[in-house]
């Protein structure tokens, strides 16, 4: 049926409603809001027949690119003020390495959209293919045009929680700085970096706040039956077992838009005041704002603040087994072991967590956590071998490590000839 007689109700019939796919129903909630919020002539609205089509071609899998787009194409008539249809286009175009009509695409979504008022994230998501094919198909000057044009509609079309596009934005701004040395364009990735950290930063301390709390289980509600009860029972062991190998959080988001500030805030050489404020924001009251001191000493300007030293964090190796401190590590840690000797050089790569230990009332700084290697343990470990511990906090910086290292030496132990232990050295 055609949705025209729709848009004085705004609401799908019942059994209307119940006979759509889910996506369908999104698909013509979509036109719906077209049409109301932005005053879409009825003559655009489209069928219901139509917009399963679309769905349903949408949903094609990337081996079915070549006849989607085909399909796309040759009903150009039917979806020409759809704007769905020309972001999925744009989408496809990109995809196939054809970043000319994907530029066109997003061209006439722009032509079709004139009248939206809103924030449009749809759009605002298909402007970084955007950006990428002005800089594979343009020449310098019109890269540049267009590529500061889309940053700055993403940045309107966007919301706080958007970050991943507003971090995108500061790239592309970061590239036309190297490209022009612009300043100004310095000071907008500036800006943006510092935005995202403002509003991710409480999502770190969510996380820190849920590690260090007492689990509380959930109780069935009265009433329940024996298998949701069944259900809570399961949740709640799942919980318990979680928690005992959870390493402390890192929120990808925070971490990543530190980093870029930090980054920019040295190159453009910030204030003292400048560099308060960050922490301020960062810190509050002082406080560290990431559980692992390795990590958490990245982010500090007024303080001397330094990650453990190898030397003073108080680890255990045996071969197959390695205990080292929770605030050493992060739930993006790598660990990585080398045996050296004269049989060569032997990685043991696949170190899984085992155990936390959480001492009843200990800050964080007492929590111990235990790796295990089926691969250390099935290693002969030889006298005269020496073992080097890498430990990276966050494996996407493998620069900030810990390095640990022991020999393997021949002890006499009771009933065994030829004993072998490990001694740490410096």
């Amino acid at each position: 049926a055609d949705l025209e007689f729709l848009k004085d109700g705004w609401e799908l019939d019942d059994a209307e409603s119940d006979e759509l796919h889910n996506s369908t129903k999104n698909a013509l909630s979509y036109m719906l809001n077209m049409i109301r919020d932005y005053d879409l002539p009825g003559d655009y609205a489209l069928s219901k027949e139509s917009v399963e089509s679309f769905v349903q071609w949408s949903g094609k899998p990337d081996s079915q690119r070549v006849a989607k787009i085909s399909w796309l194409e040759s009903h150009e008539s039917t979806y020409s003020e759809f704007g769905p249809y020309w972001l999925e286009l744009a989408k496809d175009y990109y995809e196939s390495n054809e970043y000319r009509k994907c530029l066109d695409s997003i061209s006439r979504y722009e032509t079709v959209s004139t009248r939206i008022f809103r924030k449009d994230i749809d759009y605002a998501q298909a402007l970084p293919m955007a950006i990428i094919s002005a800089k594979e198909i343009y020449g310098k000057s019109d890269y540049i045009e267009t590529a500061e044009q889309y940053c700055s509609t993403i940045l309107e079309n966007t919301k706080d929680s958007d970050w991943t596009l507003r971090y995108f934005t500061a790239q592309i701004y970061l590239d036309l700085y190297a490209l022009t040395d612009d300043s100004a364009y310095l000071d907008n990735a500036y800006k943006i970096a510092y935005d995202n950290v403002v509003v991710l930063v409480d999502s770190q301390r969510e996380l820190n706040d849920a590690y260090l709390a007492d689990i509380v289980e959930i109780k069935a509600e009265s009433g329940a039956t024996k298998r949701e009860k069944q259900e809570v029972r399961s949740y709640n062991k799942l919980m318990k077992e979680e928690r005992k190998i959870a390493l402390p959080p890192v929120s990808e988001a925070f971490y990543l838009n530190c980093d870029l500030l930090f980054a920019l805030a040295e190159q453009r050489n910030i204030s003292v005041a400048e560099k308060s404020k960050i922490e301020s924001v960062i810190h509050e009251n002082g406080e560290p704002v990431f559980l692992t001191s390795a990590l958490d000493a990245r982010y500090w300007y007024s303080k001397s603040v330094g990650s453990a030293k190898p030397e003073d964090v108080d680890i255990s190796f045996d071969g197959e087994k390695l205990t080292i401190p929770a605030i050493c590590i992060t739930d993006h840690a790598d660990i990585t072991v080398t045996i050296t000797g004269g049989s060569g050089t032997k990685k043991l790569t696949d170190w899984v967590v085992s155990e936390v230990k959480r001492p009843k009332n200990a800050s964080v700084d007492r929590f111990s956590v235990t790796f295990t290697s089926k691969e250390g343990k099935a290693y002969k470990y030889q006298a005269g071998e020496t073992i080097t511990i890498q430990v990276t906090p966050v494996s996407e910086t493998p620069s900030e490590s810990l390095e640990f290292k022991y020999d393997v030496i021949k002890v006499k132990k009771l009933f065994v000839l030829d004993g072998i232990d490990f001694e740490r050295t410096k």
